[in-house]
């Protein structure tokens, strides 16, 4: 499919040179881009939750991941009178992870906080080691390791108890716009790395999306 929406995107962008910076025509070109940059999206989610996820896991510094998704999003978050908190253990080890799949997942879960917000309070990353009796150790196929947890806490409308145990399910949504992809794709990649997610919420006080990785030997 890729393949022939390149071939649309060339022509429309071919199209939209020959008519002209004055064409009248020249909004219906840029909605032509933008929605096969839209499918493209899409399938490029499919993918992810078809294919088996492709890692190359270093250590990393999980702080300066997470600044890089705070960074791409506390412009928007401040333009809607919302507060970007930090709580970082500044003790916290290095994680065992693959950057850029890691940057997806929390930049999804930091856009779904800020969507679930509206327009004040606060929205929290915290990490610390995890002492959780179900996720604080797991087995990485050489023994057990102590993992650590990053959290996202928003203090929104809360995720109705009726729908919590279908969040993770693909094509899954409560949005008015969303392919109900994002959270499949998360639990996904965070399996992937032998780690786990856990959300708690409560209607009317907000949601906490707690992510489990492995420390780094």
């Amino acid at each position: 499919m890729r393949n022939p929406l390149g071939a649309i995107r060339g022509a429309v962008q071919l199209l939209k040179r020959e008519l002209g910076p004055d064409s009248r025509f020249g909004e219906y070109t840029d909605v032509l881009i933008t929605e096969v940059d839209r499918v493209n999206r899409i399938i490029e989610m499919l993918l992810d939750l078809a294919r088996p996820v492709q890692l190359r896991p270093v250590p990393l510094n999980l702080h300066q991941l997470l600044e890089r998704v705070a960074v791409l999003n506390e412009e928007g978050a401040r333009e809607r009178g919302i507060a970007l908190v930090r709580r970082y253990d500044p003790s916290l080890p290095p994680i065992l992870g693959d950057e850029d799949r890691l940057v997806q997942v929390f930049h999804n879960l930091v856009r779904n906080a800020l969507d679930a917000m509206g327009s004040s309070g606060r929205l929290t990353l915290s990490t610390r080691v995890s002492l959780n009796p179900l996720f604080g150790k797991m087995d990485l196929g050489g023994g057990q390791r102590n993992m650590v947890e990053a959290q996202v806490a928003d203090e929104g409308a809360g995720i109705p108890a009726t729908v919590r145990a279908k969040i993770f399910d693909p094509f899954f949504t409560t949005k008015d716009k969303g392919l109900g992809l994002g959270l499949a794709i998360c639990h996904r990649i965070l399996e992937e790395h032998r780690g786990a997610i856990q959300v708690e919420s409560a209607e009317g006080r907000g949601t906490i999306v707690t992510c489990f990785l492995p420390i780094a030997k």
